[in-house]
């Protein structure tokens, strides 16, 4: 329950301040979507066993241009975290993190080229695992329901089309104490309205 609220909370600040306007603050949004790559670490190492999962993340976005260079925004946005574990001699197990994500981000322009840089709140939804047979499987306990990423990223706009890239490094433990952090790359792209 407190992570529906949450979630629902995050939802009404993110519709309440892509919705906010004033004369002087020019507002750009719109969808980002692509592929992410995600991997699992332990102090610092990729876990051995492990190699890295490939999805995709989906969501919306929105800028408020404070001046020519330097914009603020914020998002909601679907992501798709995990890793296949294959340090199991009977069966490989494929682990997927359904994540709600709110980023939090400032964009440095250049022209074209942007920098951004910032961190996100992500709340899991879902946890599933699956066997070599594509059976699916409970564990528990689970991995953390709450994660805290920042990430850097570079991108070119081109009129309304965007192609960026974004790496985010996982800051919370999210298996109880044994630091281990996700870590993910973002390349995708956009259209702004």
């Amino acid at each position: 329950m407190n992570k529906l609220k949450l979630l629902l909370f995050m939802a009404l600040l993110s519709i309440g301040t892509t919705g906010f306007a004033q004369k002087d603050v020019a507002y750009t949004g719109g969808l980002r979507f692509g592929y992410n790559h995600s991997y699992i670490f332990n102090d610092g190492s990729m876990v051995s066993g492990t190699e890295s999962l490939q999805s995709f993340y989906i969501g919306t976005f929105g800028y408020y241009k404070l001046s020519e260079r330097f914009w603020v925004g914020s998002g909601l946005e679907y992501v798709q975290n995990g890793y296949l574990d294959n340090s199991h001699s009977s069966e490989d197990v494929k682990v997927k993190l359904h994540t709600i994500s709110w980023p939090q981000m400032a964009r440095f322009n250049v022209g074209p080229v942007f920098g951004l840089a910032g961190f996100a709140i992500n709340i899991k939804v879902d946890e599933t695992r699956w066997n070599a047979d594509g059976k699916k499987y409970e564990v528990t306990p689970d991995y953390d329901w709450f994660d805290t990423p920042v990430f850097l990223g570079l991108g070119v706009q081109f009129g309304v089309f965007v192609v960026e890239a974004r790496y985010n490094w996982g800051v919370w433990d999210i298996d109880n104490g044994l630091s281990t952090h996700t870590r993910y790359v973002q390349v995708g792209g956009a259209l702004s309205f």
